[in-house]
């Protein structure tokens, strides 16, 4: 039976998808059978598969139940089997940490060149394998981002580091990916140059409206693909933004901030409604309030979508139309000379008729034609005695009402906005312009704080002093003729009366200071 069953399973493995975990109970079942040509095709099927899988197969071996007649040649067996993985796994590694980035993902070489660091004595190899990596990276998302950052922290050397930068750099316009790699690293702290460059090619590609990376979608496919990540687009954004703004990027910034606003000028008025002002919304909620007052461009940012959405999309009160006449379309008779009165005057715009139904059809039948172009509304009146209102019908109440509604909706989606953020952006008068859907300034107008001038008791004092002696100066008023004569503007000196402790309550003083007595009132006759 062993004679038969080893050529077998031997056509068995070499047919069978290789490297696969179901492997491991054919090995645990036919171990009894240790022939030269089973273990020679054991140790063929794992070296051509994956090694993490024939790993994996390895491990599945119920080791205690097995029962092996000659433990000398399974010992054999296992010794070549377990050189054959080795090097198998070496090879494969070492194919991995030197493939190209078109056959392999950034995270699988570096990892990769990793595992082959172990079995090597000298770093250089790795190092210059991780080099290349890094310079060739093709980053994606946030995932590698975030493992670049780990793999920065742990060989923070310069060499790697002038290599990341210009990938990064060439990479900034993923703000996932950037913005992931920020998050999880500082060891471009010590790197300003580096830091700006990679800010300032972030800060150059960046935009509030996502980019449309569906292609081959349709038209409304596409835009659903838009809304549903816009919310992370915005975090991204925002993320990049308060990145900038904490490590001192300030020109870079504002460069980023005014090519923001240069693409709020291009939005259309159903983007503004969209994308723009969630995005502002959306900003209010998570970016620190002191950052947003006192950032001038920031501002500038809010005004430029705030009054571009305004003009945009509100759209004035319609108006009454001026002339209301209409044709004449009586038959001479008295109540349509009435008819014809009403019909041609410039602003009445209804008017009943209290007489009997022969007359009410009558005019009726007279106002047929204005009646089928839903120019002119008859109307029966149920009051005894019955009446005929006639009114001329307009647009001018379906749009007024729908102006109305529209105007409801455009300051709810104004109310979006945390009111007390916005009024400590805008300022009041401002935030109350915008409440009541008017343009404000684009320049923001920024109060400036009071002088601050240090306490001086000494200073407080003397000056004190002195302006309790000296003399009151008055300039006397002149007319603008006189003024022009002279040279010099006359002062009046008053001198001012020092404090006298000695006067009495009931004295008084005259228009010099001196102290005068009161006279005393003289009694008089009782029961006066």
């Amino acid at each position: 039976m062993q004679s038969w069953i080893s050529p077998t399973y031997a056509c068995f493995l070499s047919q069978r998808q290789r490297g696969k975990r179901p492997i491991a109970d054919f090995l645990a079942k036919l171990s009894l059978w240790h022939s030269e040509q089973l273990s020679n095709s054991i140790m063929i099927t794992f070296s051509n598969g994956r090694f993490p899988y024939s790993f994996r197969s390895w491990n599945t071996f119920n080791w205690q139940k097995m029962k092996v007649l000659d433990v000398e040649s399974f010992g054999s067996m296992l010794g070549r089997w377990l050189v054959i993985l080795i090097v198998s796994a070496i090879n494969s590694y070492s194919r991995l940490a030197t493939c190209p980035p078109a056959h392999t993902s950034f995270i699988s070489r570096c990892r990769a060149i990793q595992i082959m660091n172990k079995f090597m004595v000298d770093g250089k190899w790795a190092w210059g394998q991780l080099k290349d990596a890094v310079a060739n990276l093709d980053l994606e998302t946030a995932q590698e981002g975030r493992y670049l950052a780990k793999l920065a922290n742990l060989c923070s050397k310069d060499v790697l580091i002038s290599t990341l930068i210009p990938s990064l750099a060439k990479h900034a316009a993923n703000l996932p990916m950037t913005m992931a790699f920020f998050a999880n690293t500082s060891v471009l702290t010590n790197f300003k140059d580096g830091i700006t460059d990679i800010m300032h090619a972030a800060l150059s590609r960046i935009q509030i409206s996502p980019r449309n990376e569906a292609s081959g979608l349709s038209r409304n496919q596409s835009t659903c693909a838009q809304l549903n990540g816009v919310e992370s687009h915005f975090h991204d954004v925002i993320t990049t933004l308060s990145l900038a703004y904490k490590h001192g990027v300030l020109t870079q910034l504002d460069q980023g901030i005014a090519k923001l606003e240069k693409e709020v000028g291009g939005a259309s008025s159903k983007v503004l409604g969209t994308i723009y002002i969630p995005f502002l919304a959306y900003f209010t909620t998570k970016v620190e309030e002191a950052y947003l007052n006192t950032y001038i461009p920031m501002q500038r940012l809010y005004r430029t979508i705030l009054n571009a959405y305004i003009k945009r999309n509100i759209t004035p009160e319609p108006q009454p139309p001026e002339n209301l006449a209409r044709e004449s379309r009586g038959c001479g008779c008295f109540d349509c000379i009435t008819l014809d009165v009403f019909l041609t005057h410039p602003t009445m715009t209804s008017f009943e008729f209290k007489i009997s139904t022969k007359r009410r059809r009558h005019l009726k039948h007279r106002l047929q034609k204005d009646i089928a172009a839903r120019s002119i509304n008859t109307t029966i009146q149920c009051a005894s005695p019955h009446s005929l209102m006639v009114e001329k019908a307009t647009k001018y109440d379906d749009d007024l009402n729908r102006w109305k509604q529209l105007r409801e909706e455009w300051k709810a989606k104004i109310r979006t906005i945390d009111a007390n953020t916005l009024k400590k952006v805008l300022g009041k008068a401002d935030f109350d312009l915008i409440t009541a859907l008017k343009p404000i300034s684009a320049e923001p107008n920024p109060t400036q704080p009071a002088k601050f001038e240090p306490f001086n008791e000494t200073k407080l004092a003397t000056k004190d002093q002195s302006s309790s002696n000296a003399p009151l100066k008055i300039r006397s008023t002149t007319s603008a003729r006189s003024l022009s004569a002279c040279t010099t503007v006359p002062v009046v000196e008053i001198p001012v009366p020092r404090p006298n402790s000695t006067k009495r309550v009931s004295d008084a003083e005259d228009q010099y200071g001196r102290s005068v007595k009161r006279p005393r009132p003289q009694s008089g006759p009782s029961g006066l």
